[in-house]
């Protein structure tokens, strides 16, 4: 095997070790072993390991490896040679990464055929954004927000967006980097330091205009962290000796890592804002310190860890589809009995695409035009694949025309028919069917305000009411992350967009729609964003969660003042929804805390109790529970109820114990 091959980015060949410049360069095991502490830290993340909850800084020490291996590889080419085969650079870039990709996008494929991640939406757009390089600009064009799990489930090939900023630098950075050896190879180490500088202004500048999303996922604002590796590449090549004391940097950078990976935050704080080529220094002064011997680069060296490093593209691939298809069945990944369970399938997944897809390709004789022609022919092929196994999903809509035939109609006139009270409805609250009893006089009229969640419930009461035109008219307005409790910023950026739509929407309900709607019941859920930590100014910007009283005790007020402005504004009942506690979040790596529900849930019952017989509450997650109990899941990816479940919701529960409350109360 040629000093080429023992040289490219993960697929390396054990022998001898060495620190001499790249024109001899030769395999290093600890740094299969640092990819090995970079794929860990990624899978313990993905399984909602709370211990590191930044452990997506493992992507960035990939990175930084990436940009050092493959600038090494084209160093010592040019050093050979005098020339830099770019045809050559792509075939075995294609033969080495392509194989196990494309086998992962089969597989989920076919997974969705079996039913599984049938409700992503956009899976279609996802493969091809996977297929053809640039998943993380499918997102960001999409989208990309907390918002969108409003309506589908977790993507299967969310991942794909790393890989499509790595693979985004393999097709413009060989091109480039001959240019710059061509006309400045005595400045190269300059002018590649120089571009990681500017590309790191470029990642500030990014998070301060574009936001968050853009500063995670927009390859201008990564591509820092693979050319800091690209510098080490260039510093080792102009010749100059790594002294004997660097090996002393190793453990420092190793423990700033994991240490970093523990304290950062999950979902927001510096990844976030630009800071990530300044984490990727710790990472290149990693790999400098590596070069010489020391007792991180011998721990590192150790057989499992190099085992683990050698595969570790494989397990960053399969890990994710895995993890995702054993959520969709309720798996706590965070228990380590099911982590291990996951582990070792994703394992046995690796190892065998390794043995029989990866490696037989690798090492077949393929010309630059036969790997082009098959790696063309095979994408193109999995394309028209998933035009047909993955068809879109319908967004969780109810058809206009339904919606349109069980709405109110505007009241311009004080005051309607009243309802006829039956006080003896014969409903039982806690039984898990409700049964109607005779029409009322005329259908109730329901006003339905709340978030994804209550949009959801909404559909399924319009349904309902379709089938049932004499005992309701139904209205809803809704908005993703809708916050009753409007103080305060909140920490989740995914979530933080959401307040001021949620402004309008509870203000309107308000001002307008209960005046000239006139509902005989208002009815009110959120579930996420009232239960999210939160800073206030009075705190001095010290963020707070459900858990602390001083949270509390702004819930409490804010539950009550809203009670109040939708009674002032002429509502004749108001119906609190006790959400139900989410049994998981959709891509979010932390598990559930129910504490911080359950918060929520006593402040609408303190509420509830002191607001007097104008006000009640409907107990869902108690009828949630006991229907599971008895064999109905009606929150299949333990958040979200889909239309099948929701119209059943209502059918069964919902729908009759409306009305009975607005009969009751009329």
């Amino acid at each position: 095997m040629s000093a080429l091959d023992r040289l490219d980015l993960l697929d390396a060949e054990p022998t001898r070790q060495t620190v001499t410049p790249p024109a001899s360069f030769e395999y290093q095991p600890a740094l299969d072993g640092l990819r090995a502490v970079a794929v860990i830290l990624v899978l313990l993340f993905h399984a909602g390991v709370t211990f590191v909850p930044a452990g997506y800084l493992g992507v960035s020490v990939f990175f930084t490896l990436s940009g050092y291996l493959i600038t090494s590889l084209l160093l010592l080419e040019h050093a050979r040679s005098g020339r830099i085969a770019i045809g050559g650079f792509y075939s075995r870039r294609l033969r080495r990464l392509l194989p196990a990709s494309t086998l992962c996008v089969a597989l989920v494929l076919g997974a969705r055929t079996l039913g599984h991640f049938d409700r992503v939406e956009g899976l279609r757009s996802d493969v091809f954004g996977a297929l053809l390089h640039c998943f993380n600009w499918v997102t960001l064009a999409g989208g990309g927000s907390y918002g969108d799990l409003f309506i589908g489930g977790t993507s299967p090939l969310e991942h794909y967006w790393s890989l499509a900023v790595e693979e985004q630098f393999y097709w413009l950075w060989p091109v480039a980097f001959l240019f710059i050896l061509r006309r400045w190879r005595s400045r190269a180490l300059e002018i590649v330091s120089g571009l990681f500088v500017l590309m790191s202004i470029t990642a500030l500048v990014t998070a301060r205009s574009f936001g968050a999303n853009a500063a995670y996922w927009a390859t201008p604002a990564r591509l820092p962290e693979i050319l800091i590796g690209a510098v080490v590449a260039s510093w080792l090549a102009s010749g100059r000796a790594v002294p004997a004391a660097a090996r002393y940097a190793a453990a420092p950078a190793l423990i700033v890592i994991a240490v970093l990976a523990h304290r950062w935050p999950s979902d927001s704080g510096p990844a976030y804002g630009g800071a990530l080529p300044l984490f990727a220094l710790v990472s290149a002064a990693l790999i400098v310190a590596l070069q010489v011997p020391g007792l991180v680069r011998t721990s590192l060296s150790v057989r499992p860890m190099v085992a683990i490093g050698r595969v570790s593209y494989g397990l960053y691939l399969f890990h994710w589809p895995v993890f995702v298809l054993l959520r969709e069945h309720r798996w706590d990944l965070s228990r380590p009995g099911r982590l291990a369970a996951a582990l070792a399938i994703t394992a046995a997944i690796t190892m065998v695409s390794y043995w029989c897809v990866e490696q037989p390709i690798r090492h077949r004789s393929f010309t630059v035009r036969r790997t082009a022609i098959v790696a063309a022919a095979t994408t193109a092929a999995l394309l028209v694949a998933s035009v047909f196994l993955a068809p879109e999903v319908t967004p969780f809509t109810v058809d206009p025309g339904v919606a349109e035939a069980v709405a109110m109609t505007p009241v311009a006139v004080e005051g309607i028919e009243s309802l006829v009270l039956r006080p003896d409805s014969g409903i039982d609250r806690d039984d898990t069917d409700l049964r109607l009893g005779a029409p009322p006089s005329r259908p109730v009229r329901i006003l339905l305000v709340g978030d994804s969640t209550m949009n959801a419930v909404t559909i399924g009461v319009q349904l309902w009411a379709q089938d049932h035109p004499e005992y309701a008219q139904v209205n809803g307005v809704w908005s993703p992350g809708l916050v009753f409790l409007r103080s305060g910023e909140i920490v989740d950026e995914r979530l933080r967009g959401f307040a001021e739509a949620s402004t309008t929407i509870v203000d309107g309900a308000i001002a307008d729609l209960v005046p000239i709607l006139k509902p005989d019941l208002v009815v009110l859920m959120t579930t996420l964003s009232d239960a999210t930590d939160r800073r206030w100014g009075e705190d001095g910007d010290q963020q707070v969660g459900p858990l602390d009283d001083r949270y509390r005790a702004r819930l409490l007020q804010a539950y009550e003042d809203t009670t109040a402005a939708f009674l002032g504004a002429g509502a004749p009942t108001l119906v609190w929804v006790v959400p139900p506690v989410p049994l998981a979040v959709p891509l979010d790596p932390e598990p559930v805390v129910p504490e911080r529900y359950r918060v929520q849930q006593d402040v609408i019952r303190e509420v509830v109790a002191g607001a007097g017989p104008r006000v009640d509450l409907v107990e869902l997650e108690s009828w949630l529970e006991r229907t599971r109990h008895l064999g109905r899941d009606f929150r299949p990816d333990g958040l979200h109820i889909f239309e099948e479940q929701s119209a059943e919701l209502a059918d069964r529960y919902l729908g009759p114990w409306l009305v009975d409350r607005a009969q009751i109360g009329g």
